[in-house]
């Protein structure tokens, strides 16, 4: 395992990777959305009792936009909620 993450299958946990888009034209850190090879979304959640360590996965951009989430991940991509 590398230092900060987990892998899944042969590919290290890294929602980072994937390209960069916008919720609503807004570049803010919450508005900010990654997109996989999967299609699904992962957004940093940004809130105060997070401290940043946790991502929620939404299905698609469409999801993203309307802001309905599929899950709320931990850093080493396990689910949590």
């Amino acid at each position: 395992m590398a230092a900060g993450g987990m892998y899944v299958g042969v590919y290290e946990f890294n929602p980072k990777a994937g390209s960069k888009i916008f919720r609503k034209n807004d570049r803010s850190k919450k508005n900010t959305g990654y997109v996989q090879a999967d299609g699904s979304v992962w957004s940093q959640d940004v809130g105060d009792n997070h401290g940043e360590s946790s991502w929620k996965r939404y299905r698609n951009k469409r999801d993203f936009e309307k802001d309905r989430r599929e899950g709320t991940y931990d850093i080493d991509g396990k689910r949590l909620r």
